[in-house]
């Protein structure tokens, strides 16, 4: 029995088992095929928050989504202090690139307002008011996704 388990292992160790094992990791690491990691945001008073994924094009596998503030409409709302910020968390490797805007839930059609970004920071505007918050994140491979989270920006 135990020649027999020696024989097993040096198979798997001369057939790249190892290497197909850590293909699987690192693959399992950036989503199922086809999906965008999920992200995450954390208040910079360590709140943690789940975005709604929307639209993507990841893998070959194109999505599209509702506007983001319908994706939130039924969230949780999270509150924020006017110029506050947060720290966005993707699972696996993250964006080269991230942009973001407030869209004003009581004028879904109106302008996005900007929103600061310095790496995977966020600093909101000081306007007061409910907002979906829009992040669209691009990944070096040219796949990108975009995300949503509800957020009010209250008086302080």
């Amino acid at each position: 029995m135990l020649k027999s388990k020696f024989a097993l292992f040096a198979f798997l160790r001369q057939t790249g088992f190892a290497a197909l094992l850590l293909t699987a990791a690192v693959l399992s690491a950036c989503g199922e095929a086809g999906e965008p990691p999920r992200a995450e945001a954390e208040s910079l008073d360590g709140e943690r928050m789940s975005t709604v994924t929307g639209t993507y094009s990841w893998g070959g596998v194109e999505a599209d989504s509702e506007a983001p503030p319908e994706l939130i409409r039924s969230e949780k709302v999270h509150d924020f202090v006017p110029k506050g910020g947060l720290r966005l968390e993707f699972e696996g490797e993250e964006p080269f690139q991230i942009s973001a805007g407030l869209i004003d839930m009581e004028n879904p059609q109106g302008a996005a307002i900007p929103v600061g970004v310095d790496g995977t920071t966020l600093t909101l505007p000081k306007e007061p008011g409910y907002y979906a918050l829009q992040v669209k994140g691009v990944w070096k491979n040219d796949d990108y996704a975009s995300y949503a989270l509800s957020i009010r920006i209250v008086e302080s």
